[in-house]
């Protein structure tokens, strides 16, 4: 009904603006006719006899509205609506190239494989919408983001996600360019603290949008992650080295995890560790030696569980340089013992 009254429907009507094409001709005949207009209404005003105040402000109402409309006619009123031009914009896609991407969580595929299914360069089902408005322009990004040509492949094995590095770069590579958005495809893993405000800020000022697509699920019903390692930077050979390992689980409540400490693949040492119910993240300490000088990368992981979805981020190294020499201490002690 709105469209057949306004010949527009409404949402053209809510992204438009009203303009009008009248010259200034038609401002005089503006004035021209609202001057009769007054004068009709205040004759109405003056009527007396037979006519109720009703009947005259109904009569001075209805002449006055087609007044209006004779004279919002005159002007030619249009509506002005901006559309982006066909291909004429850049929208940069930014595909995550992170190992956590090889995760099956997707109705049992990876979620890789989502991603090249709607995204790739010359096949993706969104990569065909895209292109029939806009110029998409590819990067997958992990530590930071390349330009992803059609004869490219993604690798999924970045270990690490730095958003902020990624976006950056981004902007560099579009420069100029008349960038309508960029999409941002992820699951939001492994990605390093780092602040977007600075980033962030450049996109809304220039009045860039960014979409985000994410991939994955957000929660695991069961599922065990090493978030952190303190340790020592360096040590001393055959030194007993403790390490502070954080554990968080979900759906484990209880339950008995075995934790490994290892150096290129020899087994240092092993903990058992229960996973506390009222604890979702708690610190284990563990002591392990190293017999070897020179730098060290120590692996701790997790047996994953039968029915863990993702046991990837059940692992988490670090390092540390075990140096070959004897330490000069001086100590004290408060009082003098036979030693």
């Amino acid at each position: 009904m709105f469209e057949f009254l306004f010949k527009y429907p409404p949402d053209l009507y809510a992204r438009g603006e009203f303009v009008v094409a009248g010259s200034w001709w038609l401002y005089l005949c503006t004035v021209l006719i609202v001057a009769p207009a007054i004068f009709t209404v205040l004759r109405y005003i003056r009527v007396r006899g037979e006519s109720r105040t009703s009947d005259r402000l109904l009569l001075g109402v209805t002449r006055t509205a087609i007044l209006a409309i004779l004279i919002l006619a005159l002007f030619q009123p249009m509506l002005r609506v901006t559309t982006q031009e066909a291909r004429g914009n850049v929208v940069g896609v930014l595909l995550d190239d992170s190992l956590s991407m090889n995760i099956t969580d997707q109705g049992g595929q990876p979620r890789a494989q989502f991603v090249q299914r709607a995204f790739d360069p010359q096949t993706g089902e969104i990569t065909r919408e895209l292109a029939k408005h806009f110029a998409p322009r590819f990067f997958r990004f992990a530590a930071g983001a390349q330009p992803l040509q059609a004869a490219d492949t993604m690798s999924y094995s970045g270990r690490t996600t730095n958003l902020a590095r990624a976006l950056e770069q981004v902007r560099r590579e579009l420069g100029d360019a008349t960038t309508a958005a960029l999409v941002v495809v992820s699951d939001g893993a492994v990605t390093e603290p780092v602040s977007l405000d600075k980033t962030l800020a450049f996109f809304r000022a220039a009045g860039i949008p960014i979409h985000v697509v994410g991939v994955g699920q957000d929660k695991f019903i069961r599922d065990i992650e090493i978030t952190n390692v303190a340790m020592p930077r360096q040590a001393l050979k055959g030194a007993s080295i403790a390490a502070d390992v954080l554990i968080k689980h979900r759906g484990f409540d209880n339950e008995r995890a075995r934790l490994l400490i290892e150096d290129d693949g020899r087994l240092l040492a092993m903990e058992d560790v229960t996973l506390l119910a009222r604890q979702p993240a708690q610190t284990v300490r563990v002591q392990f030696l190293l017999k070897e000088a020179g730098p060290r990368h120590v692996k701790f992981h997790i047996v994953p569980a039968t029915d863990e979805v993702v046991s990837e981020n059940n692992t988490r190294e670090a390092e540390l340089t075990v140096q070959d020499r004897r330490q000069r201490i001086l100590y004290f002690e408060g009082e003098p013992r036979f030693e």
